[in-house]
């Protein structure tokens, strides 16, 4: 094996291995992030969204789009969630009724009906 084909073979095993510590990293935070939310106790809490935003990801053609809502606790502090389209669709910022989260999970949220 030529020195040439020696330098190549190490950046090659150099890339390997960044990449299997990023995958690894990747595997290991997404681990805890569950171990976290298995471990915390489901909430309810009477609240009001207050925003709601989306992240559109990908390319032309071949996009997916992320949903986000944020709510107001009655103590001012904000929590966001990712939601799916049809609760995202169904909320509008004022809207007020009780929250149910797990950890980082959004369980559900039922409206406040006035009368």
């Amino acid at each position: 094996m030529g020195p040439l084909l020696t330098i190549i073979a190490i950046v090659i095993l150099i890339l390997l291995i960044i990449l299997i510590v990023f995958i690894v990293a990747g595997l290991t935070a997404a681990g805890k992030r569950l171990i976290q939310n298995l471990g915390a106790s489901v909430l309810s809490e009477t609240v009001t969204v207050v925003d709601k935003r989306t992240h559109v990801y990908g390319q032309s053609g071949n996009s997916s789009t992320r949903y986000f809502v944020t709510f107001e606790l009655p103590d001012r502090n904000r929590l966001e969630f990712r939601v799916i389209g049809t609760v995202y669709g169904q909320l509008t910022a004022g809207d007020t009724g009780v929250l149910t989260w797990r950890g980082t999970w959004f369980k559900g949220f039922q409206r406040e009906i006035l009368r």
